[in-house]
Formats: structure tokens, C-alpha cells, sequence
């Protein structure tokens, strides 16, 4: 199987990893899909409660340079989960080991070549974490990432434009004496 078959459930042919492609992870890897590892820290793996087949979303908090500060945004949603600590879903075992000797805590995700991409630079810029997500709620829920004035309650200014006011035409009054004209020009206050 390419994915978790349930007790009970039918086995539809798209859900099996084609046979004459192998059997590592390559052979569970969607069609134009990618499989993309990033080593995580401090409970970025979620305390062990990740599995292989579970769905994630992928958090990144951003290191403020110079004048500008550090914010957090929900850069993935609803990313399946390929292996956790090099165990894929294909293989037995209810939990990933704690540690693996020397070798990096991982997680390989399955993503499209442009998530790929965003993933490598924001794990370039800054901390990635994840989020376990329900196996049924797959749902993309937009939002607005955080900064420090935003989670203390603090409002931005926004800069408001005044245009400046038009000057409203001024008058004109004709004055005749005789032959000569003579042309006055007023406001209409």
C-alpha cells in the first residue's frame, strides 16, 4: 500500500504502490509529488505522537533581521506525513524510536515541487515546527501569521491618506463700462 488501508476498507488499485517500481519510499511517492526530510527539534516532532500517515501542518517562525521582527505563518496545511525518523508507513512498529544513535531526529514529508522549495528556504530562514493535524480534517484555513505586536494586542497604525483638498473654481464676474470689459476673479465663500 502507498497509504493506510482501514479494517474493512476497500483496497482501491491507486492506493497500492505499483510493483515493478521497488518497495522503498520512492514506490509510495505520488505521482508529481516530492519527499522532502527536515530534522527537527525541541518537540518539532510532536513528543513521538507522529506517525508515518499522519497529516501536518508546517510552521515556520522567521528570525528578525535588522529592523525588522520575527514572525511566525503557517507556511503548509494538510501535508502527508511519508516517513518519522526514517520509518515509513509501509513498515511495522507502533512508535519512532525516541533517538537513533547519533543520527538526526527527521521527518519526510510529501509535498509539490513548489512546497519543496518553499519548505528548503524557510528552513534556511528560520525554525520550522509542525502540527498534527486529524486524519479526516484536511481543510485549508487561511491565515495571517503572527508578530510580536500582533500577539501582545498592540495595533499597527495603518497610515491613513488624506488627499488634499481640491480647490473648488473661483468665479468670474464681468465688469462693462462703456466698451471696456474688465474680469474679476472670486471665490464662492
Amino acid at each position: 500500500p502507498k497509504e493506510r488501508i482501514l479494517a474493512n476498507e476497500f483496497i482501491r488499485e491507486e492506493r497500492l504502490a505499483n510493483r515493478n517500481k521497488g518497495t522503498g519510499l520512492n514506490a509510495t511517492i505520488s505521482r508529481g509529488m516530492r519527499a522532502i526530510s527536515i530534522d527537527i527539534k525541541n518537540g518539532a516532532a510532536l513528543s513521538g505522537f507522529l506517525d508515518p500517515g499522519n497529516y501536518v501542518d508546517v510552521m515556520v517562525t522567521i528570525n528578525p533581521e535588522g529592523d525588522v521582527e520575527a514572525e511566525t505563518r503557517t507556511l503548509l496545511q494538510a501535508v502527508y506525513v511519508l516517513a518519522v525518523y526514517g520509518r515509513s508507513s509501509t513498515e511495522e512498529g507502533a512508535q519512532a524510536p525516541r533517538s537513533r544513535g547519533k543520527a538526526k531526529p527527521s521527518v519526510t514529508l510529501q509535498v509539490t515541487p513548489e512546497q519543496a522549495e518553499q519548505l528548503a528556504h524557510a528552513k534556511k530562514q528560520g525554525e520550522v515546527f509542525l502540527l498534527l493535524r486529524n486524519d479526516l480534517d484536511l481543510q485549508i484555513n487561511p491565515t495571517e501569521g503572527v508578530t510580536r505586536e500582533s500577539l501582545l494586542g498592540v495595533e499597527e497604525k495603518p497610515v491613513i491618506y488624506k488627499p488634499r483638498p481640491k480647490p473648488e473654481p473661483k468665479s468670474k464676474l464681468l465688469i462693462y463700462k462703456g466698451t471696456a470689459a474688465r474680469e474679476y476673479e472670486y471665490d464662492n465663500r
